[in-house]
């Protein structure tokens, strides 16, 4: 048992690109007396750039590092990482995606007295489809989904089995035009005699045709993350907005940063 911590980080990272990529249900209104700022072409490079970088994530994250650099994400990843990747994909021909963006960070420290592992990952992602209807449908799509795979059984092609053994959503304050949060377990099965439950907690939000999430994950204990993966998930809107109107833009190629 002396290699539990190091399978449970594995697994906690395994399920932090699941939540990243995965999608929980929102319900409401588009802001009113707000122009939709997502009507205009957006590019890869801003939707990379919407992300928080490490440096703007906050003192409680002070910890964390990267496990997956920011960068573009494809249908092709989010359909991989679906509970149900044949559904998936129909999905996406229903409702179109045109490109997304992610990244993953995480903390892993061993807890002196117990020896068990206490770790952490927070996973952001902003999606962008062809217009508002095909965001909202796939929305409302993947809102009926969670709760009707609880129990579904997933073969897992690079690391380990595994399964959705709960699903609950939540409301959490209003975020952009819809915002609507899930908590769920996943149950890795390492092997026949040893599995691992992961805890995640999403907040998700659509602002016209974008649509972004911030997920908090753990291997230990089911804390109750619905009020920081808000708060992150509001911080990801602000950094969002700043880009679509112009006050953040991508970096030249071979200019400062590059």
């Amino acid at each position: 048992m002396a290699a539990l911590p190091s399978v449970r980080f594995l697994v906690l990272l395994t399920a932090a690109l699941v939540c990243a990529l995965a999608l929980a249900a929102c319900g409401g209104g588009r802001e009113e007396g707000r122009e939709d700022l997502t009507t205009r072409e957006i590019t890869d490079e801003e939707l990379v750039l919407m992300l928080i970088p490490k440096a703007e994530m906050g003192e409680q994250y002070a910890g964390l590092s990267f496990v997956y650099d920011p960068g573009l994400r494809t249908a092709s990843d989010i359909t991989d990482a679906a509970l149900d990747p044949e559904e998936e994909a129909e999905d996406f021909k229903r409702f179109p995606l045109v490109s997304a963006s992610g990244v993953v960070y995480a903390e892993s420290t061993i807890g002196e007295e117990t020896g068990e592992p206490a770790s952490q990952t927070v996973a952001l992602a902003v999606h962008l489809f062809e217009d508002t209807e095909a965001a909202s449908g796939y929305l409302e799509e993947e809102l009926a989904d969670w709760e009707e795979q609880v129990g579904t059984m997933r073969t897992g092609k690079r690391h380990w089995d595994s399964g959705l053994t709960a699903a609950e959503g939540f409301k959490p304050g209003r975020i952009a035009d819809e915002s609507r949060g899930i908590r769920f377990t996943q149950t890795y099965f390492v092997d026949p005699s040893f599995t691992v439950d992961d805890h995640s907690t999403v907040v998700w939000f659509r602002r016209g045709r974008l649509l972004a999430s911030a997920s908090i994950s753990t291997a230990v204990g089911d804390p109750d993350f619905r009020e920081a993966a808000e708060a992150l998930a509001r911080k990801l809107d602000e950094r969002i907005q700043a880009v679509l109107r112009g006050e953040l833009t991508p970096t030249p190629v071979g200019g400062p940063g590059a």
